[in-house]
């Protein structure tokens, strides 16, 4: 893998040092750098990948299911319409601050926009990249929130939990 290149420019009396690729970090003395990223990238292929390499059964499993999917869209037994299947949620909101106790109605929100994009009803589908548009459908599936817990106990779907400081990885 080769070297990513850094370079330092000086601007008004205080250095900047940006790296090629992670971000660019801002150095001032004294202080802990501040790492900007500059795209977010999904990390579902590296977990495919570092599954491969530590999973014995994975690659197996993976085919599996690939066999069964390929099996059922030759025999028609692919869902077709009816009643969507409901998957009930729990929302976990982990905050310091009020600020940071997001409300019901963002939840609710969130769920919705969530559900649109399963049902390919969401209103931004047009801007789905040309080589993957054959590839938008109407999964039949909807979320809620869960009515019950495990034990069988009426929820609300959501638990709020206060954590004094940052909670490591936010």
């Amino acid at each position: 893998m080769p070297k990513k290149k850094s370079s330092t420019r000086k601007s008004g009396g205080s250095k900047k040092v940006v790296a090629a690729g992670a971000g660019a970090t801002n150095y001032v003395p004294d202080q802990p750098p501040v790492v900007t990223p500059q795209r977010r990238e999904c990390g579902t292929m590296a977990a495919h990948f570092r599954l491969l390499e530590t999973d014995p059964g994975f690659r197996q499993r993976q085919l599996d299911i690939e066999s069964l999917v390929a099996r059922r869209r030759v025999s028609g037994m692919v869902a077709r319409g009816g009643k969507p299947t409901t998957i009930p949620v729990v929302v976990h909101v982990v905050f310091n601050t009020a600020a940071e106790n997001i409300s019901t109605a963002q939840i609710n929100s969130q769920i919705a926009a969530l559900n649109k994009d399963y049902r390919a009803k969401n209103p931004d589908r047009s801007k789905v990249p040309a080589v993957w548009k054959g590839l938008v459908t109407d999964v039949n599936v909807q979320f809620a929130l869960a009515k019950k817990d495990p034990q069988g106990k009426a929820t609300s779907g959501i638990t709020r939990t206060r954590m004094p400081g940052r909670p490591r990885g936010f």
